[in-house]
C-alpha cells in the first residue's frame, strides 16, 4: 500500500467528499501540511471552513507515532497564530483520540 492508497481508505471510511489527490493538491498548492513517519501520515487543510482542519490521519495506528504527527500539526498551526485544530471525521473519532490520551 502506498500513502495515496491509505488516505483514500481513510477518507472513504470518514465518509469525506476529498481523496488522496485532494489532500496532495492541497499540500503542493501550500494550503496543506504534511507529515509522515514510517508507519502513519498526517495532513492539516489550511483552507477549511471553519479555520484550520485535520485533512487525515492514517496507516498502521501507533499511539506514538500519531503524538508526534498531531505535534508537527500542532506547532505548524502555532506558527501561523491558530491555536486550536477541528478534528472532524468519522463519528467516534474525537472519543477515540481522547481514549488514547490525545486532546485538544
Amino acid at each position: 500500500m502506498t500513502w495515496c492508497d491509505d488516505i483514500d481508505a481513510a477518507m472513504q471510511r470518514g465518509k469525506s467528499p476529498y481523496n488522496a489527490l485532494d489532500v496532495l493538491g492541497w499540500v503542493r498548492a501550500g494550503n496543506a501540511s504534511f507529515a509522515a513517519t514510517e508507519r502513519m501520515s498526517a495532513s492539516v487543510w489550511w483552507n477549511g471552513p471553519s479555520g484550520p482542519e485535520i485533512g487525515h490521519i492514517c496507516g498502521e495506528w501507533n499511539d506514538d507515532d500519531a503524538r508526534w504527527l498531531l505535534e508537527v500539526a500542532d506547532r505548524e498551526c502555532r506558527e501561523r497564530g491558530v491555536d486550536c485544530i477541528a478534528v472532524q471525521g468519522r463519528k467516534a473519532w474525537r472519543r477515540f483520540l481522547r481514549i488514547k490520551g490525545i486532546t485538544q
